[in-house]
């Protein structure tokens, strides 16, 4: 059975959380939504999303300080950020974090979100790769990189 990949939506207003929510499970996710960024940051706590979409302007947190926490906070999820504007301030903090997509709500179109998402989702955790090195004895390890 494949694997079916959770997205999380952080976004205030409706309509978005919605429209996307709705795109995205009929192309096989399963999709979580929140509303302010502590609404957010719970459900990031308690359940593994590959992807969280979160919007600039989210209430309480704004965006990039809900991504700072996840950072912080070491929680295991890409993101990315949905704007209407953004100051280049806001992009070079995004960049810092480590944010895998920047899409203006404006412009978007949704095959590129998709294509973005689909590629953050399907990378393979780094936990994951440690786990399965592990696994190999150092020996055969060796033996397969000509060592």
């Amino acid at each position: 059975m494949e694997r079916r990949y959770k997205i999380l939506i952080v976004d205030e207003e409706d309509e978005i959380r919605s429209a996307y929510g709705k795109f995205l499970a009929e192309h096989g996710f399963e999709v979580g939504t929140a509303y302010r960024g502590s609404e957010g940051l719970k459900k990031l706590r308690e359940e593994a999303f590959d992807v969280a979409l979160v919007d600039l302007k989210i209430p309480e947190t704004g965006g990039i300080s809900m991504i700072r926490v996840v950072v912080e906070e070491g929680i295991d999820t890409d993101t990315v950020i949905l704007s209407r504007g953004g100051s280049k301030e806001d992009v070079v903090q995004a960049l810092n974090l480590g944010v895998g997509g920047w899409f203006e709500k404006d412009e978007i179109r949704m095959g590129e979100l998709l294509k973005k998402v689909r590629e953050l989702a399907e990378v393979m955790p780094l936990e994951d790769v440690r786990r399965i090195l592990s696994a190999i004895p150092d020996e055969e390890f060796q033996v397969r990189n000509g060592r």
